[in-house]
């Protein structure tokens, strides 16, 4: 998650991704749920019975943060 306290500086200018058609900023060292999280977007995905899942755990345990990249699944 992303930190905004005097004294904390980002590690770097963010790199952009395109989620759903919009741009999201990430951070060096930031994962994509939490560049995801910080823009708002909370839903990854939908389960077979049209409920919306996001992140559970935050680890890459679970697998409810698996995210595809350029068809490429990726924790």
């Amino acid at each position: 998650m992303r930190v905004e306290l005097p004294g904390i500086a980002r590690a770097g200018p963010p790199a952009s991704f395109t989620f759903d058609g919009q741009r999201v900023d990430a951070y060096p060292g930031e994962s994509i749920a939490a560049a995801l999280i910080a823009a708002g977007e909370w839903s990854f995905r939908h389960a077979r019975d049209g409920t919306a899942r996001g992140p559970f755990c935050g680890m890459g345990v679970c697998g409810e943060c698996l995210v595809t990249v350029d068809g490429v699944a990726k924790r």
